[in-house]
């Protein structure tokens, strides 16, 4: 059980901007009492900032000294925007920096009260989660972040993955005249919304994510996030969230994850992350902070992105899935990312990264060597004994052969994986399930080629309605197991049905040509 003490909201983000009236003088009240105990009194602090003109002496910047008031800076300020393009006197980083600092040590200060509060006042045993959600500028400000809610027990975080859609009510659904892409993580692996960095010693959890809609490419989602997550020691990931009873591509709304490509694909997925089927990593990067240097904003070693969201994108934030780190971000998907809140930054690691990340072929590796992402071609492969399967672009790729399972499809795109049910090797396992997705559309789906900033995508004519209707799939499926004999189709319910689904064998390979309408195909003795 998780206590969640507030929901997409931090006094580190944007909403700090909208903060007036009596409630900012009483934060002016604090922040100068903070400065007198840091400084011994604000004439000093003032003087720390160099908030004079050095000319004359006389006051250049803020006009509130003679109330006995500090400045009080605007969010901007805190970010790598704002005191790298503004700078407007030489005590600016300083002054931005006390004032974040006094912030984060509010807030953390706030989140272990409750905290305390939570477990010892009111006696409950459950684990609790402070916030999960951004700062300002994800670049330099996310380790203060997580530094001010590892007061709690549990860190998380909000994620999405989504392709450019634009429209009147582009935040929640999609509409007639709406412009959208459609995009593959396998193609663009930093916005994986698994890619993040873990504070040491917390348990790390995903308490919002999906592939949105109306993108075409969802039936990755869940065996991108069951390998990530397995690989990076991610405690927990919610999908969000359910729309109407049944499949719900016909509703026009974005967030729902309960369609055939999403939420069709849970039971291979499950299996994999639950049963740890995948092995996890060792951290490969360990990056130790000072918190001086969390509020002068240094740049860490990598920053992970900003990630999608449509209903909290500032104008102007910035943007940080570009910015330039010593560590290549590529690095969150080969293992866990931990970072270390202490005095001791020479005591930082970073694994040997170059079997992992190959630039020139656009490849990357789990440190574990049981997953790579080809995001040339756009391929997501898992290789595991008990769980071997690849998603994305399968024609362009060609036939696939891993460890004990080779894989033909003609479908431009379709996720494909073969999982044991008895969490025995594949090629020893005596119940094997075979899944598939491919991609689906609302009956009635109508659309018209466009371009969408630049890019290759599409207007919606009619959205549609339910029922969905699937690709078929067009693919051959080949085990290494000498055990198997027969191939029984389940429905899109996992209910057996009467179809016979004929087999092939060569020696101890079973080979299997999938009906067009697999979803779940177990192989049985």
């Amino acid at each position: 059980l998780v206590f969640e003490v507030q929901n997409e909201e931090s006094i580190l983000s944007w909403a700090l901007g909208g903060v007036n009236g009596p409630d900012l003088d009483l934060l002016r009240s604090m922040y100068a009492d903070f400065l007198k105990k840091k400084y011994g009194s604000l004439e000093k602090a003032r003087a720390a900032w160099q908030d004079y003109n050095p000319a004359g002496g006389e006051l250049t910047f803020h006009p509130d000294w003679d109330k006995g008031t500090p400045p009080w800076m605007h969010v901007w300020d805190f970010t790598h925007d704002g005191f790298v393009k503004k700078s407007p006197w030489p005590g600016y980083l300083a002054c931005s920096g006390d004032q974040l600092e006094f912030i984060a040590t509010l807030e953390r200060q706030f989140n272990s009260d409750i905290t305390q509060y939570v477990h010892q006042d009111l006696g409950c045993k459950a684990f609790v989660n402070t916030s999960n959600w951004k700062p300002a500028d994800i670049t330099v400000m996310q380790d203060t972040e997580n530094w001010a809610n590892a007061a709690g027990d549990v860190l998380a975080f909000h994620d999405y993955f989504g392709g450019v859609h634009s429209g009147c009510q582009a935040s929640w659904r999609f509409n007639v005249g709406d412009y959208y892409t459609d995009v593959s993580t396998t193609k663009f692996p930093l916005q994986m919304p698994t890619n993040h960095k873990q504070a040491d010693g917390h348990p790390y959890m995903m308490t919002e994510m999906s592939w949105t809609l109306p993108d075409l490419y969802q039936s990755e989602g869940p065996l991108i996030v069951a390998g990530q997550s397995s690989v990076g020691g991610i405690a927990a990931c919610m999908w969000s969230c359910t729309g109407p009873t049944g499949w719900d591509s016909g509703s026009a709304y974005k967030w729902s994850f309960n369609t055939p490509e999403l939420l069709g694909q849970f039971p291979a997925a499950a299996l994999i992350y639950r049963t740890n089927l995948l092995r996890a990593s060792a951290p490969v990067v360990e990056e130790h902070r000072s918190l001086t240097d969390l509020w002068a904003r240094k740049m860490p070693l990598l920053t992970e992105g900003s990630g999608y969201d449509p209903n909290h994108a500032q104008p102007g934030s910035v943007n940080t899935d570009t910015a330039k780190t010593s560590v290549n971000p590529l690095a969150l998907l080969c293992g866990p990312v931990r970072v270390v809140y202490d005095n001791n930054p020479a005591k930082s690691k970073v694994a040997d990264l170059s079997k992992c990340i190959d630039l020139e072929h656009k490849i990357v590796r789990s440190s574990t060597g049981q997953i790579e992402t080809d995001y040339g071609v756009g391929l997501y492969k898992v290789n595991a004994p008990a769980a071997q399967g690849v998603a994305g672009f399968l024609n362009e790729a060609g036939p696939q052969k891993l460890a004990d399972v080779a894989i033909n499809c003609q479908n431009a795109y379709a996720t494909i994986v073969a999982v044991a049910l008895d969490g025995l090797p594949l090629r020893t396992s005596k119940r094997v399930l075979i899944q598939v997705g491919t991609t689906c559309r609302p009956t009635g789906w109508t659309v018209r080629p466009t371009a969408v900033h630049d890019t290759p995508g599409f207007e919606v004519l009619s959205y549609g309605t339910s029922p969905d209707q699937v690709e078929n799939v067009e693919a051959n499926v080949s085990i290494n197991n000498n055990l198997l004999k027969k191939a029984l189709l389940l429905d899109v319910n996992g209910m057996p049905t009467p179809a016979v689904v004929p087999v092939t064998r060569e020696g101890k390979v079973l080979s299997v040509t999938l009906p067009a309408n697999t979803m779940y195909l177990v192989l049985t003795p």
